[in-house]
């Protein structure tokens, strides 16, 4: 969920101070697309001087910020394997989670979620970041 990205950025700047791998830094930052970061301006600099200003910003692009988004639908959303209706129906994602890598096809959006990738109506998601954050 979106408001669990606050404890993420904690998590990443523990793992800084404590030394975990590089690789395994990485493998997460890159997952949740820096989002954290953007909320909490404070660890950002941990952040970076843990991989390196180059490194951090090869990871951590504005494009990627603006293709991740939010399921706002009560009671979740429908994630399915083709951009229809009639797509058959991979998992639901529950309200307030994040989608990744969100890719337009028409009025649909193709993403990726804990429940798989698929396309998701864009009427069920908004945006994770007001345009003011950016």
């Amino acid at each position: 969920p979106d408001r669990a990205d606050p404890y993420v950025a904690v998590v990443l700047m523990n793992a800084a101070h404590a030394g975990v791998s590089k690789d395994l830094f990485e493998s997460v930052l890159s997952r949740f697309n820096c989002v954290a970061q953007l909320k909490n301006r404070s660890g950002y600099q941990v952040l970076v001087d843990y991989v390196g200003q180059e490194r951090f910003s090869e990871i951590c692009s504005p494009e990627k910020l603006d293709r991740v988004y939010v399921v706002k639908s009560q009671g979740g959303a429908n994630l399915r394997a083709t951009p229809s209706l009639d797509g058959e129906k991979v998992g639901t994602v529950a309200q307030g989670s994040v989608a990744i890598n969100g890719e337009s096809h028409g009025e649909w959006v193709k993403v990726e979620t804990y429940a798989g990738e698929g396309y998701m109506h864009e009427s069920t998601l908004r945006t994770y970041l007001n345009p003011d954050d950016r």
